[in-house]
């Protein structure tokens, strides 16, 4: 395992040591609760289209699938029971995405929370929301000590949400 973390490590350079080094709490015995109280997708008839794994010791949220492996996403259980995320994933959602370069696992809870909140309040007031109008409104925040993890903050005056941790 030690080897296997070395080698993501030189692949991951821009995560933070302590999510490399922290082991996934969850364990494959509490799956099936989770997927009663918490469906993954928007449509619940796909939920058999995708396999629910719990990650193994020497798996961290940041690793990619390999090129001749299954292909996977492994994400922080959160952004399904604290977020409400559902899959797929939005156009909206995967424009942000696109925009900032950056995978779901590179967002913070906070980045997600924004980009949720402000998707639901745009089509609850009937018109879509644009990556145009999001970035009128938001900057990308890189998180202190380098690279690793990329939020939202709201431009001076143009506040619409608190953040996730508040």
């Amino acid at each position: 395992m030690v080897n296997h973390l070395v080698a993501e490590t030189r692949l991951y350079g821009w995560v933070e040591e302590a999510v490399l080094t922290q082991p996934s709490v969850v364990e494959s015995n509490s799956l099936p609760e989770f997927r009663r109280n918490f469906p993954l997708m928007e449509d619940l008839r796909a939920e058999g289209d995708y396999v629910l794994e719990a990650a193994g010791q020497s798996d961290r949220v940041p690793f990619r699938a390999s090129e001749e492996g299954p292909h996977f996403l492994w994400v922080y259980q959160e952004l399904f029971t604290r977020l409400r995320m559902r899959l797929p994933l939005s156009d909206f959602q995967r424009d942000v995405m696109t925009r900032c370069h950056v995978a779901v696992s590179q967002l913070h809870l906070n980045g997600w929370g924004f980009i949720l909140a402000f998707e639901k309040v745009c089509l609850h007031y009937g018109f879509r929301p644009t990556i145009r109008l999001f970035f009128y409104i938001y900057d990308v925040y890189f998180h202190p000590g380098g690279y690793g993890y990329i939020s939202f903050r709201a431009r001076q005056g143009r506040k619409l949400f608190d953040s996730y941790e508040d």
